[in-house]
């Protein structure tokens, strides 16, 4: 995983880690989740120089990886077996302490069907298996049976997100909204079928994307829902959602394209600020979009753009992104 200096436009020295270790990200702390449990929370300056060896975990699993979601803000959610601790973000991230855990009674024992996001400072759990989810710190029960809406292991879980009255579920042929307070959901059908990419949420508006099939939807409080095919994708690729200061672009992570998902569906064709990226010269460019528990990430020059436009982000920020080249996003098809 290569650091990224937004302020210079300068990659930094790679940083190694486990083989399987799970990579997520929120606020300015990076959580390393390694394949036999040991959890860490770094600042981004911290996680730029991390080596397991040299720095003690916060958190040991009793079994395998826990699974572990962190807060636009940098609280960190952690699901262990049925026990759910939260570390709320402080200023020093080596001064991070977690509260007395929640049981979560009934939860899936299976760690492929568990998914966890945040939605503000709450946590929410997809636990497929149960065909619930488990809705903030208290767990609390909204159940998914009676309607039939998660058909497979393979629904999709929001990124996390700022606070919202909704939490989003994508399954292999339609979008979920399902309110925070457990009222009923309400569900836009895609238009066909495939595998759904985890939704994104951003300024009152929702987003999926499904491959395969090639459909997006775009759904904003007080409009019609977009629901149409994305003009141009290859049927072989995997779509994302990539967000980053309220900027959100569909992506094909395997071939390269980028969509503006959030505005008019136009194809972005400019690689300037990925290829600056690339090379080390300067240009606009800026920080990485956290693609959960995958650890994948990648940068586009409209994503990145958010670390200098000053309608977006902080102008002459100096913040540090974290790119694993072996996702690049951003690179012309072939």
């Amino acid at each position: 995983m290569v650091p990224i200096n937004t302020a210079t436009v300068t990659r930094q020295k790679a940083v190694s880690y486990l083989p399987g270790t799970r990579v997520a990200l929120g606020g300015d702390r990076v959580v390393f989740v390694s394949p036999d449990g040991r959890v860490w929370i770094l600042s981004l300056d911290e996680a730029a120089a991390f080596s397991p060896q040299a720095v003690e975990p916060i958190h040991q699993a009793s079994g395998g990886p826990p699974t572990v979601t962190v807060s636009t803000r940098g609280t960190v959610f952690l699901l262990d077996g049925d026990q759910l601790l939260t570390f709320p973000f402080t200023p020093i991230a080596a001064r991070t302490t977690g509260e007395d855990p929640i049981t979560v009674s009934g939860v899936s024992t299976q760690e492929e069907m568990l998914q966890m996001t945040a939605v503000g400072e709450s946590p929410v759990i997809l636990d497929s298996e149960n065909r619930q989810l488990r809705i903030g710190e208290e767990a609390v029960v909204h159940d998914l049976d009676e309607a039939n809406l998660i058909p497979s292991v393979t629904a999709a879980l929001q990124q996390p997100a700022p606070a919202s009255e909704d939490v989003a579920v994508a399954t292999e042929e339609a979008l979920l909204l399902v309110p925070m307070d457990g009222g009923p959901a309400e569900k836009i059908d895609s238009g066909g079928t495939g595998e759904p990419a985890p939704p994104a949420q951003s300024k009152g508006c929702f987003y999926g994307a499904w491959s395969q099939s090639a459909r997006y939807i775009r759904a904003c409080e007080g409009s019609i829902p977009v629901v149409e095919a994305v003009d141009g994708a290859d049927p072989l690729g995997t779509l994302v959602l990539r967000v980053n200061s309220g900027l959100v672009v569909l992506n094909d992570q395997e071939l390269g394209p980028c969509w503006r998902i959030a505005d008019d569906m136009t194809r972005i064709d400019d690689w300037a600020a990925d290829q600056a990226i690339l090379t080390g010269e300067t240009g606009e460019t800026g920080e990485t979009g956290e693609t959960g528990e995958t650890g994948e990430t990648g940068e586009t020059g409209e994503i990145a753009r958010a670390a200098t436009d000053p309608e977006v982000g902080i102008p002459g920020a100096s913040v540090v992104g974290l790119v694993d080249p072996s996702r690049p996003i951003g690179r012309p098809a072939p």
